[in-house]
């Protein structure tokens, strides 16, 4: 009849709807066999939940979706061998690298937030499709911070290579989303990269913050 390669509700409910439109009859019973009620029910539940599958995804708070875009941006292999994690920690973990995030110098490289965004931020983010860190929404490490209202939460597994990202719009209740995100192998150090980690380290900057 007809595949779907991944299962993201979305887009099964919409090759559902474009498949349906095309050729009912695979969906439907023949008009001319008489239909039960509860088999006209069964078919209206199923054709009305694929109609609904084409919403999901889209109750994720948007600012809460920006605020991960922008770490998933910097976790990008390209984006993450031009950073000075590579030259400093070749080998690094993700507990190293979300240690990295809060110190100095992985502070210097966080994407600009929407608050202090210059019109050239604006214009480079633009350009490089970047996303910028959303008003109001704080980033913590490990678990929650009570006081801090929206926020994102960095943790870890080593043990599989990911940076957890978790999604809170109220920090005393479950996260909104969780998104795992794995930490790239940097297959060379770039040369702007260690030479602007060499002049931070020079000044005092620090690459890990616990």
């Amino acid at each position: 009849m007809f595949q779907v390669r991944n299962h993201n509700p979305r887009q099964m409910g919409i090759v559902f709807v474009i498949q349906f439109l095309k050729s009912p009859s695979l969906f439907l019973s023949n008009s001319r066999t008489k239909k039960r009620p509860l088999k006209l029910l069964v078919e209206t539940l199923f054709i009305s939940c694929f109609f609904a599958s084409l919403h999901c995804g889209s109750s994720e708070p948007p600012e809460l979706r920006q605020a991960t875009a922008t770490i998933t941006w910097q976790l990008a292999e390209y984006n993450f061998e031009r950073s000075m994690f590579p030259a400093v920690l070749p080998n690094g973990t993700p507990r190293q690298w979300v240690s990295y995030y809060f110190s100095t110098m992985g502070s210097s490289e966080r994407l600009p937030d929407e608050d202090h965004a210059t019109e050239e931020d604006h214009e480079m983010a633009r350009a490089m499709r970047m996303p910028l860190w959303p008003s109001g929404i704080a980033v913590v490490h490990t678990k929650p911070d009570p006081s801090r209202g929206k926020q994102i939460v960095l943790k870890w597994d080593d043990a599989k290579g990911i940076v957890i990202v978790e999604a809170y719009l109220n920090p005393n209740s479950g996260p909104e989303f969780v998104r795992e995100i794995a930490l790239p192998k940097a297959t060379s150090v770039n040369e702007l990269g260690r030479i602007s980690a060499e002049s931070q380290i020079e000044t005092g900057g620090t690459f890990q913050s616990f």
